[in-house]
């Protein structure tokens, strides 16, 4: 491939010297369908062993030759999907066993390898928006592949993933962290195609953070309601935004109640709390 690069080049600085210029584009064409077209074949046949590799500069190279002929970008586009495809499942598929006990590794692992050739795209691919659409839909059949773990899918584990990062425990995260995370994690959530499954999912771990006040913050809450809403509309965040309200509704309860308790000077047996929160059904 470096060979054709530099023919080409250097038959176009000949035309450009020794040339009429209104031949120029004929004969790079002529060029162009000798170095490359006649080699499509094995030029491609490469293109899975670069990418497995991360010969960049290859990539690159690839991409720049193929470019220039007719036909050469759908065959890269295909395997640079697949490929993408491929290396998901393969990350999803290893950790199937510990999937059910902890979201954390693989949603965080095909946050990386999307991150990854997101980046493929931009600077490998000159910002190609074919090849940002390549990694849209190589994700799609990630994330929506039932068959990869088997008695679950992406939309309960992504849902139990951002439980632990908006949860206070041991095992979750700084909040300094969170805010990052979420902003990543919501790329991921808008692959998945059953995200009625999701919101079931999500609105009763948030009812019982809520109610249990293991929330790691208000703010973070509300951050993650206003993204969800951001990508899904306002109608799919209105019963998450009620029983919020409802919490806080809840607090102003229970703090008049206290006051009036002490104004009146009422000693209670125990402490009383008042909760009107609304759980979604379903």
């Amino acid at each position: 491939m470096i060979k054709a690069s530099d023919r080409l080049e250097e038959e176009s600085q000949r035309n450009a010297r020794l040339c009429d210029p209104t031949s120029h584009e004929k004969i790079i064409s002529v060029c162009q369908q000798e170095f490359i077209s006649a080699h499509m074949s094995e030029i491609v046949a490469e293109v899975h062993s670069i990418l497995e590799q991360e010969k960049i500069q290859d990539c690159r190279l690839t991409y720049s030759l193929l470019s220039r002929v007719e036909g050469g970008i759908p065959e890269l586009l295909e395997i640079f999907k697949t490929f993408i495809a491929d290396a998901g499942k393969a990350i999803v598929a290893r950790l199937a066993a510990t999937v059910a006990k902890d979201p954390r590794e693989y949603a965080e692992h095909l946050m990386a390898l999307h991150s990854k050739y997101m980046d493929y795209a931009r600077d490998v691919f000159s910002g190609d928006l074919l090849f940002t659409a390549a990694v849209d839909q190589a994700f799609r059949v990630i994330v929506n592949n039932p068959s990869v773990i088997p008695g679950t899918n992406a939309a309960e584990v992504l849902a139990r993933y951002f439980d632990v990062l908006l949860k206070k425990s041991a095992k979750g995260f700084p909040e300094s962290e969170v805010e990052v995370k979420l902003a990543q994690m919501i790329v991921l959530f808008k692959y998945i195609d059953d995200k009625d499954v999701f919101q079931k999912f999500y609105s009763r771990m948030l009812a019982k953070r809520l109610i249990h006040g293991t929330s790691l913050s208000d703010d973070a809450e509300m951050s993650m309601i206003s993204r969800l809403k951001t990508a899904c509309g306002i109608e799919y965040t209105t019963k998450l935004q009620r029983m919020f309200t409802d919490t806080a509704l809840s607090g102003d309860l229970n703090a008049s109640f206290g006051k009036y308790t002490q104004e009146n000077s009422l000693k209670l047996g125990g402490k009383v709390n008042c909760l009107t929160l609304h759980q979604p059904s379903g």
